[in-house]
């Protein structure tokens, strides 16, 4: 039977193989790492790359509490390079969550792919084409309002009902080089070829694409 999502897939190879997964804590259709357990992984680690309240990691760590040691969080950015080598270990499959909220996510797939024995998954969200704004293969950078594809962005993003701060109000911070930040913002819209593109940079072969969250999201799985 083929696998319909990344939680099903998963289920099947965790088994006696070690999980690792950066971001996605607080969306319940994004942590996976209590479903590898339960699928028999040796271990799993949950990371993020910014502090967040202990509230938000408590459901998390409840429903892991029975597998004890087998189970581990940890904050980290994974920009530190230094820090990763020293502090997070080596897995067997990797999953990034939401690598659309990062600055470089080149950076953050280069770091983790150094450190992933045999499976890469990234969830992520993937623009549709427009013909008066997107082409295959484009990477918008949400960091800088000027450029004109953003508007394309915004009217499909619109279209499906999201409405993101970042296209209702100023920013919270502008740099003199005209790089903006907001809270919570979206770094990066991308279309699926742009995606697959930058993902395969670091020798992955994509084996399967599953639907996550909504119509734009979808998980990338890599082996190598």
């Amino acid at each position: 039977m083929t696998d319909t999502s990344f939680a099903e897939w998963l289920a099947s190879p965790a088994r006696g193989l070690s999980y690792l997964q950066l971001g996605g804590l607080g969306n319940p259709l994004l942590e996976h790492a209590q479903l590898a357990l339960e699928a028999g992984a040796s271990r799993a680690l949950h990371i993020e790359a910014v502090p967040l309240p202990a509230s938000l990691w408590a459901p998390l760590q409840q429903a892991c509490a029975g597998f004890g040691g087998r189970f581990s969080t940890l904050t980290q950015d994974p920009a530190d390079g230094h820090a990763m080598l020293r502090l997070v270990p080596y897995a067997d499959i990797i999953h990034v969550a939401q690598l659309f909220h990062a600055r470089d996510p080149y950076l953050v797939l280069e770091r983790l792919s150094r450190h992933s024995r045999r499976f890469l998954a990234v969830t992520t969200v993937r623009m549709p084409l427009d013909e008066g704004g997107l082409a295959e293969g484009d990477a918008v950078p949400g960091f800088l309002p000027d450029d004109p594809r953003l508007e394309a962005v915004r009217r499909l993003m619109v279209a499906r009902g999201a409405v993101l701060d970042q296209f209702q109000r100023p920013p919270d911070l502008l740099s003199p080089t005209g790089v903006a930040a907001w809270g919570g913002m979206w770094n990066w819209f991308m279309t699926e070829a742009a995606w697959r593109r930058l993902i395969g940079h670091f020798g992955w072969r994509i084996t399967h694409a599953f639907p996550s969250w909504g119509e734009l999201g979808i998980t990338l799985l890599g082996e190598r």
